[in-house]
């Protein structure tokens, strides 16, 4: 047991250290007979060991030619590399190892003192082959003989197996088939009958399903042609009080037109008789003003002529107010050129550059009403056009954005737009920045923080209030601040949908170091205190009218404000955030409409009047009596 433990060890060990090189030198101090043997056995039994090539036997002498043998026919047939130096070999021990050296690439016989002449190793080989071959004749002889007698016994229990199998066969298939035809009629039988039993049942549930549907039919035919009954009742109804009510409308309306006409013709003429009598006063008046005021001229340039001395005096004068004035500007424009040069080279990056402005100019139209005009797109609109809503909406926004290389992501804020490289400045928590297309290039790798979850930026759902709010976002504004009661002038940079606040940056003050300040404010609840300006034009607006124009916004002059919050024609910013542009398009249309009529009006009663002074014998001349007809007209428009 000891010897089969030993053994084990060692092959297990060898396996782990080379599958193809069996080395026995370090176990040649305990390698004997009956190791080999239980070697050569465990190798044998064990199928998974495929052989080895290479035999390493140097400075081993502990075992005899019956214990080599052993090892020698379990891995002669595989092994390639014999070393055999410095191991003591008999000539038995020869004879045992030639059985394989024809298969041999490498033999290593170096150092061994047995072998003291080549000739003993030849001899052994020689009697060794001699023996073999002899052995191998008879061999094969009585192997052939062995096998054509069991190729005999093998072919007659072949036949016998084969007689046996087909009468077994042939009779087992008998009952088989008995079986089965048997089986087979009473199943035919119970289906027959199951089939029957199933058509009956079925007839019969059919036969009532019928009835009832009949009779579901005709109460649904009944229940019909009282509903047709009632409805044909109602509509004949419906019908008659329409005409009549669509005859009375027209009456109404053909009674109001002909009232209409009838009011026209009298404020035509009401208008025209005051109108000359205004203007035959002012005319006597502005007479009598052109009179007095030669008079005064007259006395006044006798009274304020001066000598050459105060003349020239006064020019030296104002040459040297306007040479302070020029000086005082250039050193402004210096420090201003200076300061922007700073700025930009701190902002310069991939999308830094300065932005060329739209091509969007405002107009007014035959009817005095504002619109923008876009000479690239030639397209024409009565409201201010909100281009890159949806990229401005985002500014401000908490981001986090993945850097593949390194696997992870980083938390930011959206600060800048660059519509004219469709590109976002993203402000890392950590100092860096980068610019990205958040939207559309890189919205892959792009997380947005939307106020209650963090989402992917094509998944971003922007409301409508957040769009057209981002009208005003990058506009020039001032604001009256009430808590230093005067008026501060900056940049509006961000809208927040959650607190509905812009973020403002301020401009800084004079004599205040050039940093800015920031402030969430709510724009909407506060309009009055707001006025915002064209980048373009330089006009300023209020929150409406920056949309809808002059006209139609709100206008910043109080008197102008109070006159149209009574006439109800202008519109604030709540419209703007919350119109429906159907209904906006369908207002339009009729005040548009309505003021055709009243201009039309105007010129009927602007020719009536023309005629009558021309038959009174009245001319108009001078500008004065145009300006003060046009003024009795404008107050008999509002009386």
């Amino acid at each position: 047991m000891a010897v089969a433990n030993r053994a084990t060890a060692i092959l297990k060990m060898q396996q782990q250290r080379d599958p193809d090189v069996l080395d026995l030198r370090p176990y040649a101090e305990e390698l004997n007979d009956f190791l080999l043997a239980e070697m050569a056995h465990q190798l044998r039994a064990n199928r998974s060991v495929t052989g080895y090539s290479h035999l390493i036997l140097s400075r081993c002498n502990g075992f005899t030619p019956v214990g080599l043998r052993s090892l020698v026919h379990v891995v002669g047939e595989t092994l390639r590399q014999l070393d055999c130096s410095c191991t003591t070999l008999s000539v038995p021990m020869l004879q045992v190892l030639a059985t394989g050296i024809e298969r041999l690439d490498v033999v290593d016989f170096s150092s061994c003192p047995q072998l003291l002449s080549e000739g003993l190793l030849q001899a052994a080989y020689r009697g060794y082959w001699t023996r073999r071959h002899f052995v191998l004749v008879r061999k094969s002889m009585e192997r052939y003989r062995l096998e054509q007698s069991l190729l005999q016994r093998e072919a007659a229990a072949a036949r016998l197996q084969s007689s046996y199998r087909a009468r077994f066969g042939r009779s087992h298939f008998e009952d088989m088939m008995t079986l089965n035809q048997r089986r087979r009629q009473e199943q035919h039988d119970a289906a027959v009958t199951l089939q029957r039993l199933f058509r009956t049942r079925a007839t019969r549930r059919a036969y009532r399903q019928l009835r009832a549907a009949i009779a579901r039919q005709l109460e649904e035919i009944r229940e019909h042609e009282r509903i047709a009954v009632k409805l044909q009742s109602n509509w004949r109804g419906h019908r008659t009080r329409q005409n009549e009510v669509i005859r009375v409308r027209a009456e109404a309306q053909a009674r109001k037109a002909l009232q209409y006409a009838a009011a026209s013709r009298i404020n035509a003429g009401v208008r025209g008789y005051f109108g000359r009598r205004y203007a035959r006063s002012e005319r006597v008046r502005a007479q009598t003003r052109y009179r007095a005021a030669c008079v005064i001229q007259r006395a006044w340039r006798r009274y304020s002529e001066t000598d050459s001395r105060q003349l020239e005096l006064d020019v030296m004068l104002m040459r040297l107010r306007e040479s302070a004035l020029n000086e005082d500007a250039v050193a402004r424009a210096q420090q201003e050129d200076i300061l922007r040069k700073a700025r930009d080279l701190a902002n310069r990056d991939s999308a830094s550059e300065p932005e060329s402005d739209d091509d969007w100019r405002d107009f007014q139209d035959e009817y005095g009403d504002q619109f923008w005009f876009s000479p690239s797109r030639n397209e024409r609109v009565y409201m201010r056009p909100n281009d890159h809503a949806r990229e401005k909406s985002i500014l401000e926004m908490p981001c986090r954005v993945l850097w593949p290389l390194e696997q992870r992501w980083f938390d930011g804020r959206i600060t800048r737009y660059n519509w004219k490289k469709d590109r976002h400045r993203v402000d890392y928590d950590d100092g860096d920045h980068e610019w990205l297309n958040v939207l559309h290039a890189d919205s892959s790798r792009v997380q947005l923080f939307n106020g209650h979850c963090w989402c992917m930026a094509p998944m971003l759902d922007t409301s409508k209030r957040a769009l057209r709010a981002a009208i005003f976002v990058g506009v020039y504004f001032q604001r009256f601040d009430p808590r230093r009661m005067f008026w501060r002038s900056g940049t509006i940079r961000a809208y927040h949908e959650s607190s509905d606040t812009f973020l403002l940056m301020y401009d800084p003050g004079n004599g205040e170091p050039p940093q800015y300040e920031q402030e969430w404010v709510s724009v909407f609840t506060t309009e009055n205190h707001f006025q915002v300006q064209d980048a373009i034009t330089h006009q300023w607006y209020s929150l409406s009218g920056y949309v809808f124009g002059h006209v139609r916004g709100q206008p910043l002059d109080l008197q102008m404000l109070q006159s149209k919050q009574n006439e109800s024609r202008w519109y604030s910013v709540t419209d703007y955030l919350d119109y429906d542009e159907e209904a906006f398009v369908q207002v339009d249309d009729d005040t548009a409409a309505k003021e055709l009529e009243v201009r039309g009006d105007d010129a009927a009663d602007d020719e009536a009047y023309q005629v009558d002074s021309v038959n009174n014998g009245y001319t108009e001349d001078s500008g004065e009596d145009e300006d003060s007809e046009q003024e009795s007209n404008e107050q008999d428009d509002e009386d």
